[in-house]
């Protein structure tokens, strides 16, 4: 028997009061323990030697695996410094197998990539991930669409257990959300295992009142339909404020899920 958790969380690059929150963040793992975690919008300054996912790696001291991405100056602590909002992911297990590609080109927001890892789980079995972070940009030909079509043209399902995860910027009951669950037939973790609980992902829009969720942990169908691997927990995680300075890990809260893979 094999349990694995598994988070994923948007880190909100630099924004914020970004050392005291990335090191919130980090503690706050801590405490969730996980053995995977999916990270978006990572900030990379080399300038500033400044790494979250090196960061919260080390504090985690788990491995990291990091794509570049979304380059661009942006403002931190008062000074414009070149940067990137890349991809990564945290593993307490090797990673056997790291890729990522491009996402279809979205005019105004390039440079979306998809990051894709095998990890080998202690049972020997491996764990397939794909990490995502899709277009905030809406425009009627819903570019969104087009990189949904083209993660599933990347799955392969040849793991024991597949996890795709990440920020998608679209609502549980969007045309994209159904696209995934209709065509590559996955199973969104969170609704799955309790579908009576309205999720929320979105700070800002939470602190006034409005639940939306745009963050996402899927399975594919064809693992849950196996009755070795079982869901046993699905929860929105990282959704307290410090208590020091008022202000919570992230824009995003977390999805964290609890699998256990019963081996044969």
């Amino acid at each position: 028997m094999q349990k694995i958790s598994v988070i994923t969380i948007n880190t909100w690059k630099c924004e914020g009061d970004y050392f005291p929150r990335i090191k919130y963040l980090a503690e706050e793992l801590l405490k969730l323990n996980p053995d995977v975690v999916l990270c978006q919008e990572c900030f990379y300054c080399g300038s500033k030697d400044v790494s979250t996912l090196r960061y919260l790696g080390e504090q985690l001291e788990m491995y990291q695996s990091y794509v570049s991405a979304r380059k661009k100056e942006r403002l931190f602590l008062n000074e414009y410094v070149n940067s990137e909002s890349g991809l990564g992911v945290l593993s307490k297990f090797e990673i056997e197998k790291s890729d990522f590609c491009l996402l279809p080109y979205m005019p105004g927001d390039e440079e979306r990539m998809l990051q894709k890892l095998t990890i080998k789980l202690p049972n020997s079995q491996k764990l397939q991930i794909i990490n995502v972070h899709l277009t905030h940009i809406d425009t009627k030909e819903n570019h969104r669409l087009n990189q949904i079509d083209f993660i599933i043209g990347q799955i392969q399902n040849k793991a024991d257990l597949f996890i795709i995860g990440g920020d998608l910027n679209a609502l549980p009951d969007s045309e994209e959300i159904s696209r995934l669950i209709s065509k590559a037939y996955f199973i969104d973790l969170f609704s799955t295992f309790d579908n009576f609980v309205e999720r929320s992902s979105l700070v800002e829009p939470f602190e006034k009142g409005q639940k939306l969720n745009v963050d996402y942990l899927f399975t594919a169908k064809k693992y849950l339909e196996n009755a070795d691997i079982e869901i046993m927990e699905v929860k929105t995680v990282l959704n307290q404020k410090n208590p020091i300075n008022n202000q919570y890990p992230s824009d995003h809260f977390g999805i964290m899920a609890k699998l256990q893979i019963n081996t044969k």
